[in-house]
C-alpha cells in the first residue's frame, strides 16, 4: 500500500460504522519529522542560550528541564495506552473531560502551532538577514524573502 497506513475513515464497511482517524504516515516518517523539528530549532538555539546564561546556568537549565520533559513524554505515553483511539491533545481532553476538555485540548494545540510557526518565521527572518547582511533588510522584507524561498 505504499506505506501510507490506514487510509479508511471508518472502522468497518458496515453502515453506521464509527469513524476513526486516518493515519497516513509510517513510524519512521513520523520519527524523522519529530527529530527534524527538535534538532532544527531546539539544538541550533542552544549555543545562543548558553552564551546568555553562561556555562553554569545553561547546564543547570538543561539538566533541570530533563525530568519535566521525561515526565511529559511518559504521561503522554500512558494516556495513549489508556485511550488508544486518541491521537491528538483534543482527543485526550475529550476522553478525560468531555467537550470542555476537547475545546481546551484542540484550542491549546492550535494556539501552540500558530506560535510555533511564528517562531519559525523569526528564525527564517534572522537567517535571511544574516545571509543578506549587505542588503540591510528590515524584518518585514526579510520575512517576505524567506517566504518566497519556501513557497516552491
Amino acid at each position: 500500500d505504499g506505506g501510507l497506513g490506514n487510509t479508511s475513515i471508518f472502522a468497518g464497511s458496515e453502515a453506521g460504522a464509527e469513524p476513526v482517524h486516518a493515519r497516513r504516515s509510517t513510524w519512521p516518517q513520523t520519527s524523522a519529522l519529530i527529530v527534524a523539528d527538535v534538532v532544527g530549532t531546539g539544538v541550533l538555539s542552544l549555543p545562543g542560550n548558553f552564551a546568555k546564561l553562561g556555562w553554569a546556568g545553561g547546564v543547570t537549565a538543561l539538566v533541570a528541564c530533563y525530568p519535566l520533559n521525561l515526565f511529559t513524554g511518559l504521561l503522554l505515553n500512558k494516556l495513549h495506552l489508556a485511550y488508544p483511539r486518541s491521537v491528538t491533545y483534543g482527543d485526550i481532553g475529550q476522553e478525560l473531560l468531555g467537550k470542555p476538555g476537547a475545546i481546551l485540548g484542540f484550542g491549546s494545540l492550535y494556539i501552540y502551532l500558530f506560535l510555533l510557526l511564528g517562531n519559525y518565521m523569526i528564525v527564517i527572518r534572522k537567517t535571511v538577514q544574516e545571509i543578506l547582511v549587505e542588503a540591510d533588510l528590515c524584518a518585514v522584507p526579510a520575512c517576505l524573502v524567506g517566504m518566497a524561498i519556501l513557497i516552491p
